[in-house]
């Protein structure tokens, strides 16, 4: 009976196993809004934030090397003045990236090229007048893009050489109105940049991208088109696949919408409620994985600022229910997100006790749809089970077993050899798994499905009688 209990216990890990908190901070700590302060390589997870605000600013880092379950002692000091903040973190193999701000209008940068483990010289990257603030950055392999406001405009510099030169920089906006909050995400040589922007006289959500790693960029875009405000854009994405949220007011209180492009930018679908609380939803964050999108954003439904989470595993075009992430009932904003394997990670500020940088994860938070781990533990070999029941109409289970991480795909196919389904495709850490695949669009017959793996092939017979 006990082990029956352990193992109805083991089959129920979800989406929703979040684990407890860790408060990363000592007091007076915040992240940045509409940027990301945490980015993940593998089993590294890398956080940087501020503590001190205006007064005795300070940029610290700190990292966890196994996925999140136990962090370095003491955080590292990269940078002290009299007030520094907002910073940003972006990881490209063993480079950990990192910028900020100061309260005097300068952007300033650091590198690591260890995975964190020691840093270079700090560099001011902006030596022109007028105060820069809301510094962001994207790194994908050698090149670094980073953007800012500045004097109420957007810019933009680059480095192609892992942040050891910089081009000059380039102004994106020049126009009466303000415009802010950018956000940036690059991947191969797409760049893909968004911001708020009040040129038509009201605050809309607008776009840029750029084909070769932001040597040249195309023309702006007007993403938004609501009635009052839009705000806080943050941008993502995958393959082709391009991904904006942001906060809007069309609906008279501050609500989270969504928009998708599936051509890299070239055209965009409609615009998308998220939220639907009738509060004040604000400060959006975006992380994509394939086809699965986190969205997070701070809350007030409960009467006080919280995080809210959703998600979609089927490149939005539908998404879960609202998640309450955050029970501080006192003051939590900022949230960020970050992925590895199929482990969620996530940090935000939290006023619960005198402002600190809180940190969780969710282990399985990752997985796609119909994906549970049935046992953590590891397995001493690869395994593909027969699936059950079998045969079966129109579902069925399928179990596998995997000693290392490594990507990982379960695929279906007809007696012709036709692929006809594909239900896991993704980097998978070591566990036991079961997959379940529903059949209704199949007709009657025998299929075969093939776990397929750098190390191990295993396919199995199997029967649909409808």
């Amino acid at each position: 009976m006990k082990k029956l209990i352990l193992f109805i216990l083991i089959a129920a890990v979800s989406h929703a196993q979040w684990q407890e908190e860790v408060k990363l901070s000592n007091g007076s700590a915040s992240t940045a809004p509409n940027s990301r302060s945490i980015s993940v390589s593998v089993s590294l997870v890398h956080v940087v934030y501020s503590q001190g605000y205006f007064v005795d600013g300070k940029i610290y880092y700190t990292r966890s090397t196994d996925g999140g379950k136990t962090w370095q002692n003491e955080p590292q000091l990269l940078a002290e003045d009299n007030s520094l903040y907002n910073p940003s973190v972006s990881v490209s193999g063993g480079y950990v990236h990192v910028i900020w701000q100061s309260d005097n209008g300068k952007v300033f940068y650091k590198r690591s090229t260890d995975f964190g483990i020691t840093w270079g010289e700090t560099v001011r990257l902006i030596n022109n007048t007028g105060a820069a603030y809301l510094p962001a950055i994207s790194a994908s392999g050698q090149v670094v893009n980073i953007v800012w406001n500045q004097s109420n405009e957007v810019y933009y510099i680059r480095s192609s050489d892992n942040g050891a030169t910089w081009n000059s920089q380039v102004r994106f906006t020049n126009h009466p109105g303000f415009s802010y909050a950018p956000s940036i995400y690059s991947r191969d040589s797409y760049v893909h940049l968004t911001w708020s922007d009040e040129i038509d006289n009201n605050e809309e959500i607008f776009y840029k991208r750029s084909t070769d790693k932001g040597m040249n960029w195309d023309e702006t875009r007007r993403l938004s088109d609501g009635a009052s405000y839009s705000q806080w854009p943050s941008v993502s994405g995958s393959g082709s696949e391009v991904y904006v949220v942001w906060s809007d007011n069309r609906d008279s209180q501050p609500e989270i919408y969504f928009k998708r492009s599936t051509d890299n930018g070239i055209t965009w679908g409609a615009d998308v409620r998220l939220s639907n609380k009738y509060s004040n939803s604000s400060f959006p964050t975006l992380t994509v994985y394939k086809s699965i999108l986190h969205v997070g954003w701070s809350d007030d439904r409960t009467g006080n600022l919280e995080i809210f989470y959703k998600r979609s595993s089927d490149y939005g075009n539908s998404w879960s229910q609202d998640v309450r992430l955050t029970y501080s009932h006192y003051w939590c904003e900022f949230p960020a997100f970050a992925v590895s394997g199929k482990t969620l990670h996530m940090i935000w500020d939290d006023k619960r006790d005198g402002d600190n940088v809180y940190y969780k994860r969710n282990p399985t938070g990752n997985m796609a749809d119909g994906l549970a781990v049935v046992n953590p533990l590891i397995p001493v070999s690869f395994l593909l089970y027969q699936n059950y029941p079998n045969p079966f109409n129109p579902q069925t289970k399928i179990r596998f077993a995997v000693p290392v991480g490594q990507s990982v795909r379960l695929v279906i196919y007809n007696t012709m050899g036709q692929e006809v389904a594909e239900i896991v495709k993704e980097y998978l850490g070591a566990g036991t798994y079961e997959a379940s695949f529903d059949a209704v669009n199949l007709t009657n017959g025998v299929y075969f499905y093939k776990l397929i793996t750098a190390d191990f092939t295993a396919t199995k017979k199997m029967v649909l009688i409808k």
